[in-house]
């Protein structure tokens, strides 16, 4: 007899304080998170950030990653995949299956006129649940 455990996917939220670490990586500011065991490391896109904030981006902002939910194909057995979603207030990530995910972390994109952006999400935020086909990203300053 074969028993099957169905895991859960992580559906968060992580929430939590970054601090800009580097803008000067052109269309992206690196903004850091110290983890317990890690350094989650958000190349925030300028478009994301001036869609929020204009011209002028906090030295810290509050992250929140959680899986999405908005849906991701077209009602229907031949219903379309929907791609990433972008707002002023959210960025929607895919998990990548362009290349080998990375050891420690993992990698979502979404392509925005033209240009391709990822975020690495540590394993530990996850917290060893499988990871979702796609994530949500906002993103807010601390009151």
């Amino acid at each position: 007899m074969t028993i099957s455990v169905h895991t859960q996917e992580w559906e968060g939220p992580f929430i939590d304080r970054f601090q800009v670490y580097d803008d000067t990586h052109g269309d992206v500011v690196q903004y850091r998170c110290q983890l317990e065991k890690a350094v989650f490391r958000y190349y925030l896109p300028k478009p994301f950030l001036k869609g929020v904030f204009g011209t002028e981006w906090p030295e810290v902002l509050i992250v929140s990653v959680g899986k999405t939910n908005l849906p991701l194909s077209e009602m229907g057995f031949r219903g379309k995949v929907i791609p990433p979603k972008t707002d002023t207030d959210f960025w929607e990530y895919q998990y990548s299956t362009r290349k080998e995910q990375p050891a420690n972390s993992w990698l979502y994109e979404i392509t925005y006129e033209g240009q391709r952006y990822s975020i690495y999400v540590p394993h530990e935020v996850m917290q060893g649940k499988p990871a979702p086909k796609r994530l949500m990203v906002r993103v807010g300053v601390p009151e």
